[in-house]
This record gives C-alpha cells, sequence and structure tokens, in this order.
C-alpha cells in the first residue's frame, strides 16, 4: 500500500491530513492531531510489517500541500508542525510515486459501460449451471500453449463490485513479450491515468508516474501491494501465460476445475466462449472463472469471486498477436 500526506490548508498550521490508498482510490481523513498520531501509529505498526512504504518518523512529519482544486494541483513541500523544509527529495519515494499517480488526468473512453456489465455480467449460479466436464492441469497446458504468442497487446479493462452492482475501475493497454516482458500502461478517470509499470529483461519491475510528474520513474516490488489488483493479481503477473500458471498451480492444490465442451453464449460477449471454472475444494464455490475464445481458447474475460460472489471481471479486447514488438518498449 502507498500513502500520501497531503495538508489541504496552505499554511503551516495543519488543518487537515488525507491519507489515500493509491492503488483502490480511497481516502481517509484526518482533522485533528490526535487522530494524526494515531496514523502515525499506524503507519509505523504496518511498516514493521512490511505492507507498506517504510517511512522514517523524520519522513512522517513532511507531506505536500495542494489546491482543493484536483485538476491543477499546485505543489508546495511543508513540515506540519514547523516551518517549510527545502527539499522536495526530503520525501521518500514511494510518496513522490503516489503524488505521480495523484497528478495524472485524462480519462479514456471505455469498450464497456458499467451499465452494461451490471446488465449482461453472468450470475454465478447461471455459470454453475453450465454443463462441464472435469479438467486438469494437462488442459491448462494446453491453454498456456494456445496463449504463447511471441507477443502480443490487449486493453484489459477492470470492473469491480461495489454492494451489488459492477463500477469501472479503469483499464490498461498491456504489452507482452517473450520472456516474460510486460508493460501495462494505466488509462482511468482519475489519478492512476497514463502511469505505467514495466517488467523488465533482468526481471526487474518498474513504475513511472503520468501526468506532470512523467519523468519520475521507481522500482517496485513484484508483488507490491500498490500494484496488485482487485483481482487478488500483481499487475507485473498479468500477462496470458502467469495468469494460467497461477491457476493451474490452484489446481495441483487441490482446487476443483471444469469446462464446457463447446461454446456457450453468454449475452456479456459478442461470441461464444468456452467457460472454465475453478472450485474451492472445501467449500465448492467458484473462485475464479475463466472466458475462452471458442476458436482459439485464448481468454477474453477473467472473473475472480470472493465467498463464491463476483468481487472483479476483466475483458481482454483488441488482441494483436506477434507483431515484433522492440524490447525498448520494456524498458524505464
Amino acid at each position: 500500500m502507498t500513502w500520501a500526506l497531503i495538508n489541504t490548508k496552505k499554511s503551516n498550521k495543519l488543518m487537515m491530513i488525507a491519507c489515500l490508498d493509491i492503488l483502490n482510490n480511497k481516502g481517509t481523513f484526518f482533522t485533528t492531531k490526535n487522530k494524526v498520531a494515531k496514523l502515525i501509529q499506524q503507519l509505523d505498526k504496518t511498516a514493521s510489517r512490511g505492507d507498506c512504504a517504510r517511512y522514517s518518523k523524520d519522513s512522517l512529519k513532511y507531506g505536500v500541500i495542494v489546491s482543493r482544486e484536483k485538476k491543477f494541483a499546485a505543489l508546495k513541500i511543508a513540515n506540519f508542525w514547523r516551518k517549510p523544509v527545502l527539499s522536495l527529495w526530503k520525501m521518500s519515494l514511494p510518496l513522490l510515486w503516489a503524488l505521480a499517480l495523484v497528478l495524472s488526468t485524462g480519462p479514456k473512453a471505455w469498450s464497456l459501460s458499467a451499465s452494461e456489465v451490471n446488465a449482461n455480467a453472468p450470475a454465478p449460479e447461471v455459470l454453475t449451471a453450465l454443463p462441464r466436464a472435469k479438467v486438469g492441469a494437462p488442459y491448462i497446458d494446453g491453454l498456456k500453449q494456445a496463449a504463447n504468442f511471441k507477443d502480443y497487446r490487449v486493453e484489459c479493462q477492470l470492473f469491480t463490485t461495489s454492494g451489488n452492482a459492477w463500477k469501472s475501475f479503469g483499464s490498461a493497454d498491456l504489452s507482452y513479450k517473450q520472456t516474460d516482458l510486460l508493460r501495462a500502461e494505466i488509462k482511468s478517470s482519475d489519478y492512476r491515468n497514463g502511469s505505467v509499470v514495466v517488467k523488465q529483461a533482468d526481471g526487474s519491475v518498474r513504475g513511472r508516474g503520468g501526468g506532470l510528474l512523467r519523468a519520475l520513474t521507481m522500482n517496485l516490488e513484484p508483488n507490491a501491494r500498490s500494484i496488485r489488483l482487485p483481482t487478488g493479481y500483481s499487475l507485473a503477473s498479468s500477462d496470458f501465460l502467469s495468469l494460467l500458471s497461477a491457476v493451474r498451480n490452484s489446481i495441483t492444490r487441490g482446487a476443483s476445475a471444469s469446462a464446457t465442451n463447446a461454446g456457450v453464449n453468454l449475452k456479456i460477449f459478442s461470441q461464444p466462449v468456452l467457460v472454465l471454472l475453478i472450485e474451492n475444494s472445501g467449500t465448492k464455490e467458484i473462485s475464479e472463472a475463466v472466458f475462452l475464445h471458442h476458436a482459439t481458447r485464448v481468454p477474453v474475460g477473467w472473473g475472480t469471486y470472493k465467498d463464491g460472489r463476483p468481487s472483479a471481471l476483466v475483458f481482454f479486447q483488441g488482441l494483436t498477436q506477434n507483431q515484433g514488438l522492440s524490447e525498448d518498449l520494456f524498458h524505464l
């Protein structure tokens, strides 16, 4: 998790601090000094578990003053309790990465709307009622072979549930090249827009902000919470082969897998799809649903579930493969 501390009053006197969860677009506001002290204790405790960026007590004293207009945030570095500080670099790099995302602008028109997904996404009981046959690891190996492109590009559009309704989480233009090179360019209507995550040839993961801080890049842990998606998967491991390998691992650990023998018509897809369901061996509840093109058997959709209920749904659209993508694309 990446935290940003924001003072919304242009003075040295503390008025309000906002603690932002950069990935999940949530904010918690702390309006008194006692609440701020509790926040610092929480961050210290969390940092000791390695779950978020490690801030020293000194760095926790610093934040960023921004204007109330979200569209054009004016930066000014300040010390909340003393006098203004002199250098931007007194803040930790994870905080700068958060700011890069906050200052990104420019939404994109989605291929699917939330209303379409709410109207047409298949309910779990619809999927479990489909005629299916049990499959195992060899079936997944066949799917991996079908998706084993030298390189490809695809738009990944993500929806998550809020209550009983689907809402758009944004999308990513994802590029992949053998072996294990990945680039994801975030497209969203909020602060994440324009940010980039890249898995490089040496296996390292790098991130770059969008908007005004496009020039800012930093190293990321492959499984960092700041790039973990609502699906439960890391953005750095969201290519077809990595996702299918994760499903295969689930099966070898005891999960049950079954698939339709022929394409079925689901309203959310324009063509028939094969449906692969992964179920918890103990509860028999759906944990994942993979929707495959009926002819190529390449994923066109991917759903994840919590306690058998829908949690996240990804659509893969506009796939182009084996175009000879340059390795330079996968470097920051």
